[in-house]
């Protein structure tokens, strides 16, 4: 009986030890958003020179046909365990934006108008980035603006981390109605997305931004959803980059130098 009290009392302060709070560092994030730019370099030999990028010029003015490129995606998961935490870092690549997404951007669409900065608004699905096999480069992406007659292109760079830890009452989850019904997990999650606006047909920048959203949640083990709490923070952050590219459009709209959204 002693035996059991110990076993659990030990138990017990391990979980306190596993589960103080989130453990997502912002200030990585935006430092791994600065280390694999939106505006990755092109190919050896290719590159332009700073008087060439001087003398750039936009090709077209507002109001535009404005392409949203896929993000480039970096994705890291922190899960509890016993004495430290373990980490899973998922491959850096371009994915699609989901559906929930999609609409987030759509609704950007008559603000944007009303404030004379485009005249359309096309999401750019992966594979239109695929067709010239380039997708990773600027070029690419801008050729696959020109696909879809954009006059610019918003090119996306993305940074999400999850953290997830257990509270006192997850010691209740060793039961089978503790592991349904009672709130033992903690969930975070952290999106970051940097954002630059490029005219298609010369490269030009017309200005670039970081967003955020995050979303945090308390669950039962049965009912960990963590998918559902990804997409909210990410629909915060693409609501925080609209927010900052409509304070930014006032000055594209009068041709005031590049700069930050």
């Amino acid at each position: 009986m002693q035996t059991g009290v110990l076993g659990t009392s030990c138990l017990a302060m391990l979980l306190l030890q596993a589960s103080c709070q989130s453990s997502i560092d912002r200030a990585s994030m935006r430092a791994e958003l600065a280390r694999v730019p939106v505006i990755e370099p092109k190919q050896s030999g290719e590159e332009l020179s700073l008087g060439e990028v001087l003398a750039l010029k936009p090709a077209s003015n507002p109001p535009f046909i404005l392409a949203v490129a896929p993000p480039f995606s970096q994705y890291t998961e922190e899960l509890p365990s016993i004495g430290r935490k373990e980490v899973v870092v998922g491959e850096a690549s371009y994915r699609p934006w989901t559906r929930a997404e999609q609409r987030e951007i759509e609704s950007w669409t008559e603000e944007l108008r009303r404030l004379g900065l485009v005249r359309d608004l096309v999401i750019m699905p992966i594979l239109s980035t695929e067709l010239d096999g380039a997708q990773s480069a600027l070029a690419g992406l801008r050729v696959a603006g020109a696909r879809h007659h954009a006059d610019a292109i918003l090119v996306v760079s993305e940074s999400e981390r999850t953290s997830t830890w257990l509270n006192l009452r997850s010691i209740l989850d060793l039961t089978v109605i503790g592991a349904w019904f009672v709130r033992g997990h903690e969930f975070e999650v952290v999106s970051m997305l940097e954002g630059a606006l490029v005219d298609t047909r010369t490269g030009y920048l017309f200005g670039t931004g970081q967003a955020e959203g995050s979303a945090r949640s308390r669950r039962a083990l049965a009912d960990a959803d963590e998918p559902s709490l990804r997409e909210k923070a990410r629909r915060r952050a693409l609501a925080d980059m609209k927010r900052q590219l409509l304070r930014r459009a006032g000055s594209l709209t009068t041709a005031e130098p590049v700069g930050t959204w």
